[in-house]
């Protein structure tokens, strides 16, 4: 659960409500639990002093060890299936991918990029923009596995409108 400033969770009955990771005063941003639930990736920073973000963090679902693991340009950041790597959009557009450590960051996307997630097969599903504007009309979705991208709504299925957009592609767990 996000909260204005930290992150905290919640049992899905609403008890047992808890302070994980509290911001400082910057803001966290954009939780993402990794798959084997064990671990929390989010941003850190604001939108008004510190852009680009402070950098992404990963904190035990327990709220012990947080602790930044670089990526000064990440945004909206996503687990792989088996927890061992992020994806993420960087503030310059693309996607890149690192280890869950934050090592090992190697470009996969080029952009502009305004949302990914993982397939369960390891593949990206995101979607690319003719600008950086997050709701701005022709955004389609794509897949790719590293390679070459396929779009996943041919241009030719799309409703024949200016403001028709694909948007915030997520895959079925």
């Amino acid at each position: 659960m996000f909260r204005d400033g930290g992150i905290e969770v919640i049992d899905i009955d609403g008890s047992n409500h808890r302070l994980l990771f509290d911001d400082s005063g910057y803001g966290a941003f954009h939780p993402a639990w990794s798959p084997d639930g064990r671990r929390i990736v989010f941003t850190v920073g604001t939108f008004v002093d510190s852009f680009p973000p402070l950098g992404l963090w990963v904190i035990n679902a327990d709220g012990s060890d947080a602790r930044r693991i670089g990526l000064y340009d990440a945004e909206l950041p996503v687990w792989s299936p088996d927890s061992s790597e992020i994806a993420f959009v960087t503030t310059s557009g693309g996607i890149d991918v690192s280890n869950a450590d934050g090592s090992g960051r190697r470009s996969r996307v080029a952009g502009p990029a305004v949302w990914v997630d993982w397939t369960p097969d390891g593949r990206l599903i995101f979607t690319k923009s003719q600008s950086r504007d997050w709701y701005g009309p022709g955004q389609r979705i794509f897949i790719s596995d590293g390679g070459a991208e396929r779009q996943l709504i041919p241009d030719a299925a799309a409703p024949a409108r200016s403001t028709y957009s694909d948007r915030h592609p997520a895959w079925r767990r």
